[in-house]
């Protein structure tokens, strides 16, 4: 029997593999890195080796991501988005965002949820928080490719 947390592995692992064989796909070399405690979940390198870009990647089947405890700080660091469909003949779907696009989508909705709670118990909210991106608000960033090719391609 396959544990949840064995499923959740697999899953974000498979995420990894299909944005590596996208890129490689569009003809930009692309590795995965594994491990518990790395910092880049997929590496693309430009064809002299001389640019490589981290990607950071998220993949899930539900219609929300689990982006992590922070909102980002606005950046150019790139994130993928993975939706894999339950139906497993339906293909992968991407989406390519900033460390910026994530703060500017995210950061109005917690501060809505501040807001709402100084209101309703007289202090601050000093909890930990899950911020989540819901697929409606990463439509706009489907199949950005270009944005990481770019990247790749600046050297």
């Amino acid at each position: 029997m396959i544990t949840n947390q064995r499923r959740k592995y697999s899953l974000g692992l498979a995420g990894e593999f299909f944005v590596a064989a996208e890129l490689q796909r569009r003809g930009i070399t692309a590795s995965i890195t594994y491990g518990n405690a790395k910092k880049a979940d997929v590496v693309a390198l430009s064809v002299s080796g001389s640019v490589a870009v981290v990607l950071e990647v998220k993949t899930t089947s539900e219609l929300t991501w689990v982006v992590g405890g922070t909102i980002p700080d606005k950046s150019q660091q790139l994130w993928v988005f993975v939706h894999l469909p339950k139906d497993d003949q339906k293909p992968p779907r991407y989406f390519i965002l900033t460390d910026e696009n994530l703060h500017d989508i995210l950061m109005p909705v917690h501060q809505t949820y501040l807001d709402g709670y100084r209101k309703k118990h007289d202090c601050e909210f000093t909890g930990a928080c899950v911020f989540k991106l819901p697929i409606e608000k990463a439509m706009p960033f489907e199949g950005k490719w270009k944005r990481i090719i770019e990247r790749v391609s600046s050297n």
